[in-house]
Parts: structure tokens; sequence; C-alpha cells
């Protein structure tokens, strides 16, 4: 499944306006949570290999570098790892 955002643009006195973009989970980057989402779980739950799924990828039309998703599983990981110490915090024992 594609998602499809359509921005506006106008013209104000012979100058181009757009509206912003909508924001992304990973700074720089046109990816969503959606395509971030289903890489990393057909990786660890359904064991298959980044290379695969850029040949579906590649298959359903869409033109994306192999190293852009290993790029998207290791910023993704990353925002993971933040939450899970912080779930961690919540369920350590207290101390005293």
């Amino acid at each position: 499944m594609v998602i499809e955002h359509i921005q506006d643009v106008v013209k104000i006195n012979d100058k181009i306006v757009t509206a912003p973009r909508v924001g992304s989970v990973l700074s720089g980057s046109y990816a969503d949570v959606s395509l971030l989402s289903n890489l990393i779980i057909d990786k660890f739950q359904y064991h298959l290999p980044l290379y695969r799924q850029h040949q579906r990828i590649a298959a359903a039309g869409i033109k994306i570098s192999r190293v852009s998703l290993t790029n998207y599983v290791h910023q993704s990981l990353d925002l993971l790892e933040q939450i899970y110490y912080a779930q961690l915090d919540l369920i350590k024992p207290l101390d005293g």
C-alpha cells in the first residue's frame, strides 16, 4: 500500500508558497510510520531479509535503495530502544 500525501502549492506575488510538509518519524526522511513498521515486522517477526523486501518493493514499482532500507531499520531501532528503556524503568522493582 502506498500512502500519497498531496501538498498545496500556490503562487502569491510571483513567489511559490507551499504548506509545511507532513512530519516524519525520521528527520530528513520521506519514510512514514507504516513503511518503517512493515520493514521491522517483516524482518524480525517473519524473518524476511531486507534484500528480499527490497525485491518486493521494486516489483511494486517503487524505487528505493537497499542502503536506505537498512538505514531506516537502524534509525527505527534506535528510536525503539529509547522506548524499551523507558518501559524497563517503569517495571523495575523499586529499591528501598
